[in-house]
């Protein structure tokens, strides 16, 4: 659905107002493109200085955030020149993207307010009752200058419920374009020993929304590894676990087959399954594989099973 650029309600006049509305003015010119196939379509160039997920450019067009990264708005503005009804030569096309440089630095040096440190926000939401505690904490998160997982360590101490909620709206995507964010989060949460956690998971509250998006999952997994990340392909495959039934834990392992360099994953998820996922439910999965004719993966599980 196409987005409308927002009222002076919800951008005032300014400089950001002003870059939203030179972005506005490109993406009509671009025949005003679905944001998914916008960013699908970023992230399989090679030529662009960044990527950009759906969510992000929804964000972005309709106000609600201004970007942090040139190399993220630089690749949106350059893609919807590629899609230009003009078809501006590349001298031309390289004025406009010096001309949107030039509005995001005015845009963004505006902000010269303070951003509260996540101590500073656990500090305030400790001095305010439960429920407007729990709404300033949101709040903060939804600054777009404010790092999540510093917040979210910051608040666990005395807010766990709050900071994991907050992963889990994050992990809260639809589709693998959401992927690299999720590996980059992913890696941020990893950066902090587990003491930090105070006896949770991070990694569950992050990807359990993750987890039932429409497609198999087996990108993220393909993604973290490629990454060198394999603790976090493995926390991935104990979310997946924990989450899902045997029917469909059966098929993840089936995707996971069909998917090259992802052999050593399908291991790991039946060890997944054999010590997180519910006995009751494990037990099922290995007549579920012998259905999809998974044969040497029904005998493993049967095995760890057995223990």
């Amino acid at each position: 659905m196409p987005i409308d650029m927002p009222d002076t309600n919800r951008v005032p006049e300014g400089p950001h107002r002003q870059l939203l509305l030179a972005l506005h003015e490109l993406y009509r010119d671009a025949g005003r493109p679905g944001i998914k196939r916008t960013s699908d379509t970023i992230q399989g160039r090679n030529d662009l200085p960044g990527t950009i997920s759906h969510e992000g450019i929804s964000k972005i067009l309709h106000g609600t955030v201004l970007p942090q990264h040139w190399q993220k708005l630089e690749s949106l503005v350059r893609q919807y020149l590629t899609w230009s009804v003009d078809q501006p030569r590349p001298e031309h096309a390289a004025d406009t993207v010096r001309k949107i440089l030039g509005l995001w630095h005015d845009a963004t040096e505006q902000r010269t307010r303070q951003v509260p440190t996540p101590e500073d926000v656990v500090r305030r939401a400790l001095e305010l009752p439960e429920d407007e505690a729990a709404a300033f904490i949101t709040a903060a998160a939804d600054d777009p200058d404010t790092e999540l997982v510093p917040l979210v360590v910051a608040l666990m101490p005395s807010f766990p419920k709050e900071g994991l909620g907050l992963l889990t709206m994050a992990g809260g995507t639809h589709d693998a374009t959401d992927d690299p964010h999720l590996a980059d989060l992913i890696a941020d949460l990893q950066a902090y020993p587990t003491a930090a956690w105070h006896g949770h998971d991070p990694f569950f509250a992050l990807l359990r929304r993750a987890v039932g998006r429409g497609e198999s999952g087996t990108s993220l997994v393909k993604l973290l590894l490629q990454q060198g990340n394999t603790v976090g392909a493995q926390a991935y495959l104990k979310t997946i676990a924990l989450r899902t039934d045997p029917f469909h834990a059966a098929h993840f392992v089936a995707a996971l087959n069909k998917t090259r360099g992802l052999a050593t994953a399908i291991d790991e998820f039946l060890k997944a399954i054999a010590q997180h996922m519910p006995r009751p439910l494990a037990e099922q999965v290995p007549a579920h594989l012998k259905k999809l004719g998974r044969r040497r993966e029904e005998r493993t599980l049967s095995a760890l099973l057995a223990g």
